[in-house]
């Protein structure tokens, strides 16, 4: 009864191959091309025309794919690229083509994905827009599985198509906007985890021509969940040179008036959620350009430096918790850089002083002093020493000797006001360090930089 069936077996094998041989093969193949050529010169096909001639291509390709062909599945191909070009194709034509690109993949017959591939690209270009929205759902989902198998090449094929469809399409449908704004946010991270700089700007390029696009709509929410996990990645990587991208990608976005202040707040509530990692690392190249762009955001967020000051000491008490105030002097020189400018612009700009630039330096003091303290209790220290120290640091750290001045301007500044509302008298302050000559802010200097306790 087995070795019945075993013939049996070798016999449908046999009369398989003699069946679908080579010449079999060439004559159905010849057959198709005639037939496509006939059919495009008609000016009006019948849909059932189209579907079976559709069926025998998908017919030869499925043939070409379980025998191992690849010469069979490259000339069937080009025949759908033919077709394709000639508008002979269904409806559902991207679905059925994408289900065997995907089938291709599976059994790891990489080439005759690749012919397929391109195949979908011409595909593309005669395709109509309302289909933009599953061709673009199609390839993001390919870009994952070729993302989970490391095929880098097919990956870079189907970002083409991504790429292509992008700039094609006018994507007016909410939906098509969300995925178009998805599958880039994907090939983002996609370029920052492999350190791509290329390919991220690449991605950002096509990413703001698509914001000029949608200029008109509210598409907030998915900038703010792609500037936030771009930025995740970034620092994850230690990429110096794609936070220098990333931060000129905030400001393109922002002079597009893309950027909002609800936007600008939520990036300052998650940055010490997500630059732990680059703070705590001072050999990290990251950390103190991301204090930076902290700083930076406040200007995007109604000039208001309060959130991003809070956050910032937040991210530096971690810092100094663990190295101390010596070694992670570094990263408080954005936060005295920023409080400096601030102090040098009053004090050249006596008579037309600015409200929100008051309020800032004052900010700015006031969280200083309030983090001094802090650390003077768990040190063992006083708020005077701190600052003195920060003043010696600072004129090291500095590399412009015409900045020095200004330097210990501030600092003196710094040290008047905890003064001030200490009320230490002026002998007492910086003798203990040979300082003798700080000088206490007067009444009208309160009056005028906002001061007054």
């Amino acid at each position: 009864m087995l070795w019945r069936m075993l013939v049996k077996r070798l016999l449908s094998i046999a009369l398989f191959q003699r069946c679908f041989s080579v010449r079999f093969f060439n004559l159905y193949y010849n057959i198709l091309c005639f037939e496509v050529s006939r059919l495009s010169s008609k000016k009006r096909i019948n849909e059932k025309v189209i579907d079976g001639l559709m069926r025998k291509e998908y017919f030869l390709i499925n043939l070409a794919i379980l025998t191992g062909n690849q010469v069979f599945a490259y000339k069937v191909s080009e025949l759908m690229k033919l077709s394709f070009g000639e508008k002979l194709m269904r409806n559902s034509e991207p679905k059925k083509l994408m289900a065997l690109i995907i089938k291709a993949v599976k059994l790891e017959q990489y080439d005759v994905a690749e012919y397929l591939l391109a195949a979908y690209k011409t595909l593309l270009m005669h395709i109509n827009e309302k289909n933009a929205n599953q061709c673009l759902r199609q390839l993001l989902i390919l870009v994952v599985i070729m993302q989970k198998r490391n095929l880098t090449y097919l990956m870079s094929k189907v970002m083409e198509c991504i790429f292509y469809s992008i700039s094609k399409f006018n994507l007016h449908e909410q939906r098509t906007r969300i995925i178009s704004i998805l599958a880039l946010k994907r090939i983002g991270i996609i370029a920052i985890r492999k350190r791509d700089d290329a390919l991220f700007i690449e991605c950002k390029k096509y990413c703001l021509d698509i914001e000029t696009t949608f200029e008109h709509y509210n598409i907030s929410k998915q900038i703010e969940e792609l500037l936030i996990d771009w930025f995740y990645y970034i620092l994850k990587t230690n990429n110096e040179c794609l936070l220098n991208v990333y931060q000129e990608f905030y400001e393109d976005l922002y002079r597009k008036g893309l950027i909002t202040s609800l936007i600008s707040s939520r990036m300052t509530q998650e940055i010490p959620n997500i630059a732990g990692m680059a703070i705590m690392n001072l050999s990290s190249k990251c950390g103190d350009r991301v204090l930076c762009f902290l700083l930076k955001l406040s200007e995007y967020d109604s000039c208001d430096m309060k959130s991003a000051v809070k956050s910032y000491l937040c991210l530096l008490k971690m810092a100094v918790g663990n190295y101390g105030l010596d070694k992670s002097f570094s990263l408080f020189i954005p936060l005295l850089e920023s409080g400096r400018q601030i102090y040098m612009h009053e004090q050249r700009f006596t008579h037309s002083s600015d409200v929100m630039r008051k309020k800032n330096l004052k900010l700015v003091l006031n969280e200083l002093i309030f983090f001094f303290e802090v650390e003077a209790r768990q040190s063992g220290s006083t708020v005077e020493n701190i600052i003195l120290n920060i003043r010696q640091y600072w004129i090291v750290f500095s590399k412009l000797k015409k900045s020095v001045p200004r330097i210990e301007a501030f600092c003196d500044l710094l040290l008047a006001h905890w003064g001030a509302k200490k009320n230490i008298k002026k002998n007492q302050l910086g003798i203990n360090h040979g300082i003798s000559n700080i000088s206490l802010m007067t009444s009208e200097d309160k009056e005028r930089l906002d001061l007054v306790l």
